[in-house]
């Protein structure tokens, strides 16, 4: 009797995470306190959905659906290609292969309008695993070698380490086990330095299922138990199942059946929590041969009817080809005293048989497993045997013969052997390179002793060095930072929200009194105003013109708020270049506020203000005067320049506008507010700065 053989195939996703329980609680936690339906959220959302593949596939493909939403959403076309990547991932985990194919389908169309050759490379890979199950190898190596290629010129290692290992798996369907092994073993060299423990796992299992099927079942079981302890400190639950399964075949065909269905029964369990049928199948056919081997033909029987009908559901071919074998085998050799008791009755028993070996014979011709053909005409010899149908008997076992010696002949242990000896020789060649570095870093030890004294000395002045020029950036970026508070610490003054309530109320006024072309006239005002101060404010100077441009909207405005209540004058010296001089926007802006606002309070005359520019000495006068009621009687009143002793937030603000103006170009520029009896006279002097 045969064994069906319970292969692990290396899932490759957009998201290269290993299944760990902890990884994907982590990953629940980020996504949970992360509530904005954002980038992050995406990139979580695709991580939990790749990672419940190995535990809950059902609410791997909830959670998929989710992130192809906010993909769409976010119109995030590389974020929706791993989407439909990883809802693949998950069906291919339930062992729904055409729903698979269609969500990778889906993802490498739009992986190829990205023109994203990695994402292009993972789903080649996962293509072919799934192309694997339904056994059109020669569609699933053309994947692995377009996929190895991509990564190869993109020096990904491990992901070339999984293609290869892929690859080896079709050729074990093949029964081909040298080649099978020689990808392994590719793969294995690139996983040495890898810290990817379920990579490495994956590969470990892989081999230990070569040397079970050349029959050495000692070192299979090295291999395996390897690669179970991998999976374990890893968490992978499937990875787990797959490795206790093959264990349990390396038992049977050890003569071991009691043991072997301990595995089996602990793989089971495992596979009907993920509800991976594929795999389920595959523990009920070893579970049912192990069965039969214990003399419990009707418990067998039992699992290989449960097993054909998963694998007539899910399409697996190969795993088909199996059970239809052992369904046969069963009919065909059960003794006579128990037959009754589990089938129609004993005349039909060979019949049965035989068309159970022929069905099973026309689906691994159509697979082109080679290994299920050897068996199957292995049975076929037997079972015509028993019809005392001789010739066809002869003529099967001479097929029979073809198919064993085309897997199992001299050449081929050859080349395993030649396969092993060059592992080996590569990891003596690695060791000995290994004890060469060391020798070489020993022998100038000496000299670095030297060098690091050396280094030590230079060591000190420069961290010395840069400690001063971190001192001096961290005093700079504190300076920035004044500055650019300051900055928007004026724009907010100049944006004064009270301002800006009172304009929209007179122009609400103008238009509640019908007054449309006066609101009109302020509107446009108020909005040159707003637009030149916004314009201004992302510059750090702006021509005088321009400036003198922005506080005029500003008076005019007030000046119409307030009824007409006060003029003004501008008056720029002929020697002044207006539009060149270059000055902080809106600088003068709180002098003016101050002498409408205060200055003009109580005072029943016409108010005025008028600005003088004039150019001394290299420097620009700024002077802003109004006929008020002067700076004591407003400092009396608590409404100019201090209130409970503090000062004006305006004047504070200019004063540090002025403090940076000297710090940065290393001038003298001041202000001075003076009583002059007949109001009050607001002095700025800055350094000429004029535009290049």
């Amino acid at each position: 009797m045969r064994k069906l053989l319970p292969l692990f195939l290396f899932l490759a996703c957009s998201c290269a995470t290993v299944a760990q329980l902890s990884q994907l609680d982590s990953l629940l936690q980020l996504a949970k306190a992360h509530q904005q339906e954002d980038g992050v959220k995406l990139r979580l959302l695709n991580d939990i959905a790749f990672e419940y593949n190995f535990t809950e596939p059902e609410k791997g493909i909830e959670t998929a659906d989710r992130a192809i939403l906010l993909a769409k959403s976010l119109d995030d076309n590389v974020g929706l290609a791993s989407a439909y990547s990883n809802k693949g991932v998950n069906y291919a985990a339930l062992g729904d292969d055409s729903s698979a194919l269609h969500m990778y389908r889906t993802a490498l169309e739009i992986y190829t309008r990205e023109d994203n050759f990695p994402g292009m490379a993972r789903i080649y890979n996962n293509m072919a695993i799934v192309l694997v199950g339904i056994s059109n190898y020669a569609d699933a190596l053309d994947y692995y070698t377009k996929s190895f290629s991509v990564f190869e010129k993109l020096d990904n290692k491990p992901q070339m380490a999984r293609s290869l290992n892929n690859m080896g798996v079709v050729y074990l369907y093949l029964a081909d086990y040298p080649k099978a092994l020689e990808y392994y073993l590719k793969a294995l060299t690139i996983l040495e330095s890898s810290d990817d423990d379920y990579a490495r796992a994956n590969s470990l299992s892989n081999i230990g299922i070569v040397y079970k099927n050349l029959f050495d079942y000692k070192k299979a079981l090295e291999f395996h138990n390897e690669a179970l302890e991998l999976y374990t400190k890893t968490g992978n639950r499937q990875g787990i199942a797959n490795t206790l399964g093959n264990i349990g075949v390396v038992y049977d065909n050890s003569n071991d059946p009691k043991l072997a269905v301990e595995y089996y029964r602990k793989a089971l369990a495992i596979n009907n929590v993920l509800g991976n049928k594929k795999r389920i199948a595959s523990d009920l056919i070893n579970i049912g041969v192990a069965l039969q081997n214990l003399d419990d033909p009707a418990g067998a029987k039992d699992h290989f009817e449960r097993a054909l009908a998963l694998c007539k559901s899910s399409g697996d071919k190969n795993t088909l080809a199996i059970v239809l074998n052992q369904l046969g085998d069963l009919y065909a050799n059960v003794p006579d005293s128990v037959f009754a008791s589990i089938s129609l009755g004993g005349s039909s028993r060979f019949g049965t048989a035989l068309e159970y070996f022929e069905n099973s014979l026309a689906v691994a011709r159509e697979t082109g497993a080679v290994d299920r053909q050897s068996e199957t005409w292995e049975n076929l010899s037997g079972i015509y045997e028993k019809m005392k149908l001789h010739d066809k008997a002869l003529e099967a076992y001479k097929q029979y013969i073809v198919f064993r010696d085309s897997i199992h002949n001299v050449e081929n242990g050859k080349r395993v052997t030649r396969t092993e000896m060059e592992f080996e020789f590569q990891k003596k060649e690695a060791l000995a390179a290994a004890r060469i570095e060391n020798e070489r870093i020993l022998r100038n030890a000496a000299i670095g002793v030297a060098i690091i004294l050396l280094v030590a000395a230079i060591s000190t002045f420069i961290f010395y060095k840069r400690k001063v020029d971190a001192e001096k950036t961290r005093k700079a970026a504190e300076f920035r930072a004044t500055v650019a508070s300051t900055e928007m610490k004026a724009l907010r003054l100049q944006m004064n929200p009270h301002f800006i309530f009172n304009a929209l109320n007179s122009i609400s006024d103008y238009i509640s009194r019908n007054n449309v072309d006066q609101a009109n006239y302020y509107l446009v005002k108020f909005s040159k105003l707003m637009r030149t101060t916004l314009e201004n404010s992302e510059h750090s100077e702006v021509g005088l013109a321009a400036d003198l441009e922005a506080l005029e909207y500003y008076m005019q405005l007030e000046s119409l708020r307030s009824g007409n209540k006060f003029s003004y004058s501008i008056k720029v010296d002929e020697d002044v270049d207006t539009e060149n001089t270059m000055v902080p926007p809106m600088l003068f802006q709180p002098f003016v506020e101050n002498s409408i606002v205060h200055g003009f309070t109580g005072k029943n005359v016409q108010g005025h203000i008028s600005i003088h520019v004039q150019a001394r000495d290299e420097r620009v006068h700024y002077v802003i005067e109004d006929n008020g009621v002067g700076l004591a009687q407003a400092k009396n009143a608590n409404s100019f320049g201090s209130s409970n002793n503090k000062k004006s937030m305006g004047l504070k603000i200019t004063r540090e506008r002025i403090d940076i103006i000297n710090r940065t170009r290393k001038t003298n520029a001041s202000m001075e507010i003076t009583d002059t009896g007949r109001g009050t006279r607001a002095t700025v002097i800055l350094p000429l700065q004029l535009s290049i």
